[in-house]
């Protein structure tokens, strides 16, 4: 009996020394599965007639203390109602100080359902700085959802490269009922 239990902890022992490393990862993936909060399970879809959306972004990023990588960024819009088409009505690039650096934006431009739009800072472009962001307006005639905006940075040299995703926040809305 004693070896059967001593076997047992054997085993625990192993399988916990195994699944130490990938615990971490599958709690951040869990998370990510889940929604951030009890309303936004409950809003599928949360409508507008018009926001501003912030979105950060990186026109580089530190990799060690006296060395920084240079980023591309690439600001997606997605309209995400199956329905309803938004118009994009400011597209604008600030930097870490929180200066214009470059309306991205000539004219409006209609995305209808499910389309989406996309504006880059190329990679040679280092004027945002490490603490840049998009700032982006859409309208509609009719209550349309949220759409998703998201910055892709990427950069490498070399074999080696970086990536990664940034999605925007809503700073202001105006509802249906607010009109």
């Amino acid at each position: 009996m004693a070896g059967t239990h001593r076997a047992g902890r054997t085993y625990q022992h192993m399988l916990r020394r195994l699944l130490a490393p990938v615990l971490p990862v599958i709690a951040v993936a869990v998370s990510l599965c889940a929604p951030a909060s009890a309303q936004e399970a409950a809003n599928v879809c949360t409508r507008a007639v018009a926001e501003t959306v912030y979105v950060p972004a990186f026109s580089r990023i530190h990799t060690h203390a006296r060395q920084r990588q240079p980023l591309a960024s690439t600001l997606v819009v997605h309209n995400v109602d199956p329905q309803v088409s938004i118009s994009l009505t400011s597209v604008a690039f600030y930097d870490e100080a929180g200066g214009l650096v470059q309306t991205l934006l000539e004219a409006p431009v209609e995305l209808t359902p499910f389309a989406s739009a996309n504006f880059l800072t190329e990679m040679s472009d280092s004027s945002g700085g490490i603490g840049a962001n998009y700032l982006l307006e859409w309208t509609s005639d009719r209550a349309a959802c949220s759409p998703r905006a998201l910055a892709v940075m990427i950069g490498g040299t070399g074999t080696h490269g970086i990536s990664f995703s940034v999605e925007g926040h809503v700073i202001a809305r105006k509802s249906a009922a607010a009109q």
